[in-house]
């Protein structure tokens, strides 16, 4: 793969998101890759926030199997991904366009939901800027600004139409291996795990503004990582029936038999590093410290133009950083949407190949979908005031 996004200077630690220094723009040629779970409140509303959770990130992994990989641009976002790809050539798209068709067609397989996808151009868009966040050894973190949010806008209009891929018979298949579904909800240390996400209203990049809601973040809340090793905890046979469903969605009874046989004697061998703390292998993975890299790699904060974060707090401290936020719209700076739970939820892809891997962290029943969803709301009543 093109070196672009591996070559940028590496940011280490969240505070330094608001340096424009950092931030480069995409090369003209690449394309934009994005996927909406069609509907997706209604399915939250139904109690099915996981499945919508699962169908928003399964092209990460997917686009990550054919590309060897997964050192591209991307971003999570509850009920669907962004994903910035370096030209492939006519051939290496056409097979893309396809295997993100198959995606589709297997979120509808799987739990009857419908995963819009489209690709468009970035150089249809104004100019996207990529920052490189190094999170761990394991996962580096694209941080986007720029003509990223027009994107997300126009990805339900009549602009995205000749983009959509929509093939229904796609030639290459998605390949799913690296998903895993092994984890319970998992409670905070305070009683409220929420998912926030933050719209900055200046037209250019806002470094100030940044710079003072993190501020306020760590002045309000203090300590909000969401999770902690106590409340990570293995899932029951639920959770893993949901991974061995999507790991080998279309192929029949017999490698659904071969996978969930696997994934349980994994499970047990999970089970018995954890307790007795010996340091067994499964890849480069020590399966006696698997809570650590849950954290170690999460995905929890970020930045897409938007600030979009999922953080544990009591209700103290975010009452006041609510009034923060709430001053900040009436001065016009900012508009905000919320989501509060009471735990956090993990979705997580591990590309077993490149050593790679990432941990994205929403707050249960309904996060970052939620969340957008009351913003959605409160910029429609903006518009009409």
């Amino acid at each position: 793969m093109p070196s672009f996004f591996n070559d940028l200077p590496a940011m280490e630690s969240y505070d330094q998101i608001g340096d424009a220094s950092y931030y480069k723009t995409v090369p003209a040629d690449w394309n934009l890759v994005m996927t909406d779970v069609i509907n997706s409140t209604a399915a939250i509303q139904d109690g099915r926030y996981k499945e919508v959770n699962i169908s928003g990130a399964l092209a990460a992994i997917a686009v990550a199997n054919h590309l060897g990989g997964l050192d591209y641009p991307f971003v999570f976002g509850g009920d669907g991904m962004t994903l910035l790809l370096p030209p492939l050539g006519q051939e290496g798209e056409a097979t893309l366009r396809s295997i993100l068709a198959d995606t589709a067609n297997k979120v509808a397989e799987l739990y009857d939901l419908s995963l819009r996808v489209a690709m468009v151009p970035v150089q249809a868009f104004p100019p996207i800027q990529v920052a490189r966040l190094r999170i761990s050894e394991y996962y580096d973190q694209a941080i986007i600004s720029g003509g990223i949010q027009d994107a997300e806008s126009l990805l339900k209009t009549d602009f995205a139409l000749p983009y959509m891929i929509s093939d229904e018979h796609p030639g290459s298949k998605a390949n799913f291996q690296g998903f895993t579904c092994r984890w319970q909800d998992i409670p905070g240390k305070k009683p409220i795990t929420f998912s926030l996400v933050v719209e900055f209203q200046k037209a250019e990049f806002p470094a100030t503004d940044l710079r003072e809601l993190q501020d306020a973040l760590k002045r309000f809340l203090g300590e909000s990582h969401p999770l902690h090793l106590e409340g990570i905890q293995l899932a029951g046979s639920e959770g893993l029936k949901r991974e061995g469903k999507a790991l080998t969605v279309g192929r029949g009874a017999l490698a659904r038999m071969a996978t969930m046989l696997r994934i349980r004697l994994e499970q047990f061998a999970c089970v018995f590093a954890k307790k007795t703390g010996l340091p067994l292998k499964s890849g480069w993975y020590d399966l006696s410290r698997l809570n650590e890299y849950q954290m170690l790699s999460s995905d929890y904060y970020k930045f897409d133009g938007s600030l979009k974060m999922t953080l544990n707090a009591d209700r103290t401290g975010l009452s006041s950083f609510i009034e923060y936020l709430d001053g900040l719209e009436r001065e016009g700076k900012i508009l905000y949407g919320i989501h509060e739970s009471d735990r956090a939820l993990l979705t997580c892809l591990l590309h077993m190949d490149s050593h790679r891997e990432v941990h994205f962290v929403d707050s249960a029943d309904g996060g970052y979908a939620l969340a957008g969803k009351m913003l959605k709301e409160k910029r429609a009543a903006r518009r009409t005031a």
